[in-house]
């Protein structure tokens, strides 16, 4: 029996709104201040060769996650230590995640709501998500990218008349080291956090397609965030580098002849939807580790305990707002390498001894 793998465009659906998760809740590195645009297409380009690695790694091990290939070609013990360290990335990120949505609705809507409460709430309908399974994230997916798609479009349409495109002028003002820097921060979080999808991808993405469908996903994230970020800076001005959530204040400032205003409104529920996908993956991330190293049958046991696991974490992670977006542009950087980019270079060259040593050509 052939295996029915869910249509490419839902897959790429599901990848475009994991990347804008939290991305455009905080925003992406702005210490290039008015040239980020500049620095999320630099990070696009960085971002390929990583993302065709992850593709190739899919395509040497059809129907295997990433935990199944790290055991193949590590053996039992090494594979369980290196896969406990995906399990840990998936955990971390979901908290991470979590903690972002939290603090954003503590700021700018319930104030003198306890954030547990609020975290609490995102953590039970994302346990939900996870245990609807990946097939019905897929469907859903397709719906929410189209839905954002269409609230993006209608908030820069409405947004035109007061922009200012002399916020965006002159390019390179401050030089390139600072679009550089922000380019390699904007190319862990998010574009290289799709290795998340390493783990989930056997359930739902045809191999066959991979280098498509990474491809793709690259190609869109990276479009509507250059879009998105020209709509910021071109509303918020020479003080965007110092706004906490850029895309909500933006929304904010949208306001025509007194009659259509709050579109901020749109724009959280384009927030909150793909925000939901990304947490959704990494618990399901995290519960398939757990089932992987010890021989469960279902991931979906996991999922309950996985997501009180990362409610618990989410709340004791950070003392405050401030370090929390001092953790994701300073340091979260060189943190993430280890699992977006070195170990999957180690994975794929010992993929590639191997299956030299017992000669089975390399897809």
């Amino acid at each position: 029996m052939i295996k029915q793998f869910i249509p490419n465009k839902q897959v790429i659906s599901l990848l475009l709104l994991f990347v804008l998760g939290s991305t455009t809740l905080i925003g992406t590195d702005s210490t290039s201040g008015a040239d980020t645009w500049l620095s999320i297409g630099i990070a696009m380009v960085l971002s390929f060769p990583i993302l065709m690695l992850y593709a190739k790694l899919l395509r040497a091990f059809p129907e295997k996650n990433l935990f199944d290939i790290i055991e193949y070609v590590f053996g039992k013990y090494i594979g369980k230590i290196i896969s406990l360290l995906y399990v840990w990335y998936s955990f971390h990120l979901a908290s991470l995640v979590i903690r972002n949505f939290g603090d954003f609705i503590r700021v700018v809507s319930f104030n003198k709501t306890p954030i547990i409460v609020t975290m609490a709430f995102i953590t039970l309908l994302c346990i939900w998500g996870a245990k609807s399974g990946i097939e019905t994230l897929c469907r859903w997916s397709r719906l929410g990218a189209v839905f954002v798609t269409i609230v993006a479009i209608t908030a820069v349409s409405l947004a035109s008349p007061s922009m200012d495109l002399n916020h965006i002028r002159p390019v390179l003002y401050n030089g390139i080291r600072p679009v550089l820097n922000s380019a390699f921060s904007i190319f862990t979080f998010p574009f290289a956090e799709l290795v998340i999808v390493l783990i989930v991808s056997p359930v739902f993405l045809n191999p066959k397609s991979s280098y498509k469908i990474f491809l793709w996903a690259l190609l869109l994230s990276g479009i509507f965030l250059i879009s998105v970020t020209f709509f910021e800076i071109s509303l918020i001005g020479d003080s965007y580098n110092e706004i906490l959530f850029p895309t909500y204040s933006a929304s904010n400032k949208i306001k025509i002849a007194g009659f259509i205003e709050r579109i901020e409104v749109m724009v959280t529920m384009n927030i909150l939807i793909s925000g939901f996908i990304k947490i959704c993956l990494c618990t399901i991330g995290m519960s398939s580790g757990i089932v992987h190293i010890f021989k469960l049958q279902d991931y979906k046991i996991a999922v309950a305990p996985s997501g009180l696991m990362i409610l618990n974490l989410a709340y004791f992670i950070y003392p405050d707002t401030h370090d929390m977006f001092e953790w994701a542009f300073s340091t979260y950087r060189y943190y993430a390498l280890l699992f977006q980019v070195i170990l999957p270079i180690v994975i794929g060259i010992g993929i590639f001894i191997k299956l030299k040593i017992i000669n089975i050509p390399i897809k």
